[in-house]
């Protein structure tokens, strides 16, 4: 179980952004394993990022893109699976990204259920799909990377 709140209302640090109070919210996550607890922190520090984190006007990640990231990143833990890299973008965006010497993954997340995912296999053949909720696709993708030949059973986030 996964559960977000904040206290009080979305409130713009500055007159020109507007954003969650990062302060102010909290996620609680049920599951204690390392590789949860990896995520959240990484997340976490995301979205506590000051305002210009890249030398110009870049703002942290949006506190429900990273709430989002957490569910879609739960629904696609899978055995073997390493911890992705987590990346912020300019925009309060994140990019969640694997790469192995068989392939890379990238997930864009621009905001809740607006996802461009990416794959490169071991062919050097480059899939790319917009995705919403449902990351059955990115589970296959994700096995395969992994060397994990096992059928993806995964739910929407």
């Amino acid at each position: 179980m996964i559960t977000a709140f904040s206290e009080g209302f979305f409130s713009p640090r500055r007159t020109n952004v507007t954003s969650l109070d990062a302060s102010r919210s909290h996620v609680l996550v049920a599951e204690h394993d390392p590789w949860s607890e990896t995520v959240v922190r990484r997340l976490d520090d995301l979205v506590h990022l000051p305002i210009g984190w890249d030398g110009y006007a870049a703002r942290p990640v949006q506190f429900s893109t990273a709430y989002f990231t957490l569910s879609m990143l739960t629904q696609l833990k899978i055995p073997g699976c390493e911890v992705p890299q987590l990346v912020p973008g300019v925009n309060g965006d994140l990019q969640a990204e694997w790469h192995t010497e068989s392939g890379s993954i990238e997930l864009h997340v621009l905001a809740p259920n607006r996802v461009e995912a990416w794959y490169l296999d071991h062919d050097q053949q480059v899939k790319e799909v917009a995705l919403t909720n449902d990351f059955t696709l990115v589970v296959g993708w994700l096995e395969s990377l992994m060397g994990n030949g096992r059928a993806a059973e995964a739910t929407a986030a």
